[in-house]
């Protein structure tokens, strides 16, 4: 793997069936370089390579896979049109600026699953994690997540992988 992934060794070309899957896990606490924004998937893109370019250039050591927040689950993700924010896990803190802070992510309980090809095709996970939630007896928390470990421009768009992660709490009264 090469540009900033290149020290991630994990095998992330999940099997089928495991894109089908989803499962309830605790995503890690992270330290991350964050930038906010309001716009389309185009518009996290943009952002997301200036805030790589950012950390790079003040000496930052990514030590993840880059992500996007999203307020609520999108309902029509291949076009938020709506607020944001890209995150890139740094190893340590770097200086801020203006727009560009760092801060921690918090360890939380999600629901997650894997989409393999182009996000134009992701709604289809997101609608399998919402029913899954739904059947487990749990509810939605806070903002969706999209963790990107495929590179756009190392891979064709068909072999893309992003887990989506959706923070969930048990529904009180419900031992499911």
């Amino acid at each position: 793997m090469s540009g900033p992934f290149h020290e991630l060794d994990e095998d992330v070309i999940p099997p089928t069936e495991k894109e089908q899957t989803v499962e309830l896990k605790e995503a890690s606490p992270l330290l991350v370089a964050s930038a906010r924004g309001f716009g389309s998937r185009e518009d996290v893109t943009r952002i997301m390579m200036d805030l790589f370019r950012w950390v790079l250039t003040k000496g930052g050591q990514v030590s993840s896979y880059p992500l996007a927040l999203f307020p609520t689950i999108p309902e029509n993700s291949t076009r938020p049109n709506g607020p944001f924010e890209v995150c890139v896990p740094v190893r340590e803190r770097i200086l801020e600026e203006e727009d560009l802070v760092i801060r921690h992510l918090p360890g939380i309980k999600v629901a997650c699953s894997r989409h393999r090809g182009s996000l134009s095709g992701i709604n289809e996970a997101y609608g399998r994690i919402r029913e899954w939630i739904l059947e487990n007896g749990l509810t939605p928390l806070g903002r969706s997540r999209e963790i990107y470990l495929t590179s756009p421009f190392e891979n064709k768009e068909e072999d893309m992988v992003t887990e989506i992660q959706i923070p969930v709490k048990r529904l009180p009264g419900n031992t499911h």
